[in-house]
């Protein structure tokens, strides 16, 4: 099999694992970051898999709400809260109020969260790229610290260092070549 461009590949672009049915030429199955797809025709036509359920969690938190809500940052899925009290089931199908929603949506990037309020949560995507969320009117503000006109650029690595202060926990403490203090 061959893909001509990403556009003909299943779901994510990154591929974990492939299946080839020895007995039946043609039927493929590729498991991704987005779960799990399977074609019988050599690629031409793909049939995504949602049951079970798949996503690459790279970090978790929780509010100290009552019930609590449960933040999830996914590789190339953005960042999704949710009520912990929960019990799947396909009701929600019937009312179309899914109880978990999507707060972030960048894709191609896997996300932390450090802090998540009743209110907000500040999540950090690849290379420095800082957030603050209402989680209520679903607003995102854009934290990162900017150099200024003329001078060297910040660098940040892939997976930056991310921290709240201990003594202040409306500091956010950003890790680059050098260690800067946010409010």
């Amino acid at each position: 099999m061959k893909f001509l461009n990403q556009d003909q590949q299943p779901g994510m672009s990154t591929n974990h694992a492939m299946w080839t049915d020895p007995n039946h030429p043609g039927h493929l199955v590729i498991g991704n970051d987005g779960g799990v797809n399977i074609t019988y025709d050599d690629g031409a036509n793909w049939i995504k898999c949602n049951n079970p359920p798949v996503g690459q969690f790279v970090s978790v938190n929780y509010d100290m709400e009552t019930p609590y809500n449960v933040y999830g940052g996914l590789q190339d899925n953005g960042v999704w809260m949710g009520p912990s009290s929960y019990n799947p089931d396909a009701y929600w199908h019937q009312t179309g109020q899914y109880p978990y929603k999507q707060i972030m949506d960048e894709m191609e990037c896997p996300w932390r969260l450090i802090r998540a309020t009743a209110t907000t949560c500040t999540p950090v995507s690849k290379f420095g790229n800082y957030f603050k969320v209402n989680t209520v009117t679903n607003s995102t503000a854009y934290i990162t610290p900017k150099h200024e006109l003329g001078e060297r650029p910040y660098r940040w690595n892939w997976n930056s260092p991310i921290w709240l202060s201990l003594h202040n926990q409306d500091i956010v403490v950003l890790r680059r070549e050098q260690t800067l203090a946010c409010t």
